[in-house]
């Protein structure tokens, strides 16, 4: 699972930040609901920069959806379901929920 910013632009030059999720080579791409200035997004770390209030909210939620994703994964493997990038996507799409961690 990665997170990667698309290259459309809103007018005020943020883009959207979607969570990549790959399973056997075949991907599919959610959206984040977070928009994100180019200057402030770490392609790298797939994160934005700073330790601004703004950068922590917009990076937690960015988590939140890395973390409902891996909690379908594991629950999807604990049953011994068919796993694909899209079963995942369309779970975390429609459910919202929380790992013991």
């Amino acid at each position: 699972m990665s997170f990667v910013r698309n290259n459309r632009k809103n007018i005020d030059d943020d883009s959207a930040v979607y969570l990549r999720i790959t399973v056997d080579g075949k991907r599919s791409e959610i959206s984040t609901k977070t928009y994100v200035h180019s200057l402030k997004w770490n392609s790298a770390k797939g994160r934005v920069k700073g330790t601004s209030e703004e950068s922590r909210r917009l990076n937690n939620s960015i988590e939140s959806f890395e973390i409902r994703a891996r909690c379908v994964y594991s629950f999807l493997m604990e049953k011994g379901k068919m796993i694909t990038a899209e079963i995942i996507k369309n779970a975390v799409d429609v459910t919202n929920i929380f790992c013991a961690v």
